[in-house]
């Protein structure tokens, strides 16, 4: 009968072995079934386990704001694949993101805001048991602080409110034996073609309504940042009910209609209501094929309201990633 253990010859050998035994302070115990290994796209491996990061911004009344930061270890970057939060009501009301919060988040690694507006959470941070799953990880380097805005568009006050970063921490130096390599900021890849070098990273562009009458079309015009092209992979929708909380595209009574404005592409033939193209934060809709608009593109959404009565605090999110092109 075999082991269950992996041998040094399985992991690369003795300079796998070697660096594993310099490794037992982080990961605890010097067996293989420990270590977890992420390689990129040019061939370096790096170290890396489960970590969640999360903040706790507290009691937010309504028409309030609040602000949190997550601090980055300092010895690892720090890989976000899954985010999940919300918020309860004072008067004992479940935690959810269906209650009217929205967030902005700003990464201290150059200022990045990861979004060009507050979005939802109803449309970016899923729950529990339905986590939202981030089209691209984004990495947040060592030392990096993470800001949290958040701003209670509900009618209640909130008695909790929190967000979550379910990922991995990775270890920034190379193992030795793949090609020695710091970890870089953003993933970047080479076209085969052209010889160009590209990096990505997680972008929101929210496109919304404080209030749309019955029998009323609006459009909303959105002009995609100068510095990147922006490839459309999820998109996510809600808007607010008359009692407060939150409802998600399918139960939003709009229709959409997206125009590229650069060629005049519609994307549609005819406006579609946005529970048919519109996900939530827990289960986002995926586009069949991802759009991309290029860098100083202005994009159209057209928003109808044929329900019968006044929707409130309307929201369409296109969830993807910014593309650089590298200098």
């Amino acid at each position: 009968m075999s082991g269950r253990g992996l041998n040094a010859s399985q992991m690369g050998g003795q300079a796998f072995a070697d660096w594993m035994d310099a490794q037992n302070p982080v990961f605890g115990r010097p067996n293989w079934n420990r270590f977890q290994a992420v390689m990129d796209n040019l061939g370096n491996q790096y170290a890396q386990d489960l970590f969640v990061y999360s903040v706790d911004l507290g009691a937010i009344n309504s028409g309030a704001s609040a602000i949190g930061q997550i601090n980055i270890d300092r010895k690892s970057a720090f890989e976000a694949v899954m985010l999940t939060g919300g918020g309860a009501t004072e008067a004992g009301g479940v935690f959810s993101p269906l209650n009217g919060i929205d967030l902005t988040l700003v990464s201290g690694d150059g200022s990045r805001s990861l979004m060009q507006r507050a979005v939802p959470t109803a449309n970016m941070l899923g729950t529990g048991d339905f986590p939202a799953v981030l089209p691209i990880n984004r990495r947040f380097m060592p030392a990096t602080q993470l800001s949290v805005f958040a701003h209670v568009y509900d009618t209640a006050n909130m008695a909790d409110v929190q967000v979550a970063l379910i990922g991995r921490k990775i270890w920034m130096d190379a193992i030795p034996g793949a090609a020695n390599q710091a970890l870089p900021r953003f993933n970047t890849w080479q076209d085969g073609q052209s010889g160009l070098i590209y990096s990505e990273d997680l972008f929101y562009y929210d496109f919304a309504l404080d209030s749309l009458a019955n029998n009323t079309t609006t459009p909303v015009i959105v002009l995609f940042e100068a510095e990147s092209d922006f490839e459309w992979i999820l998109t996510t929708g809600s808007s607010l009910t008359t009692e407060g909380p939150a409802v998600d595209a399918t139960s939003t009574p709009v229709s959409v209609q997206v125009i590229d404005t650069g060629d005049g592409r519609r994307l549609f033939n005819n406006p579609i209501p946005m529970g048919m193209i519109a996900g939530s934060g827990q289960q986002p809709f995926v586009v069949p094929q991802p759009r991309i608009f290029t860098a100083k593109s202005s994009i159209e959404v057209d928003f109808t309201n044929t329900s019968g009565s006044t929707v409130t605090h309307i929201h369409f999110t296109m969830i993807g990633r910014k593309i650089f092109e590298q200098d």
